[in-house]
């Protein structure tokens, strides 16, 4: 810009587009959402299914079904 002050709302979008990324901050490493631990009176209804499949998976085993 040539010295002269041009209001916001007058730039092309391009130009105000840069202007607000030099303006805005991060958060760093800090993440601003609020976060809830579960209640765990709670049902849940992927519990049982997890741990089903946590058993399956301990408990399969491919000997059994390999041919001889």
């Amino acid at each position: 810009m040539d010295g002269k002050f041009i209001p916001l709302v007058k730039r092309s979008k391009r130009e105000q587009k840069s202007h607000h990324n030099e303006k805005r901050l991060t958060w760093g490493s800090f993440n601003p959402v609020t976060r809830t631990k579960a209640s765990a009176k709670a049902y849940d209804r992927n519990k049982q299914k997890r741990q089903l499949r946590n058993n399956c998976e301990l408990s399969f085993d491919l000997s059994k079904f390999q041919a001889s």
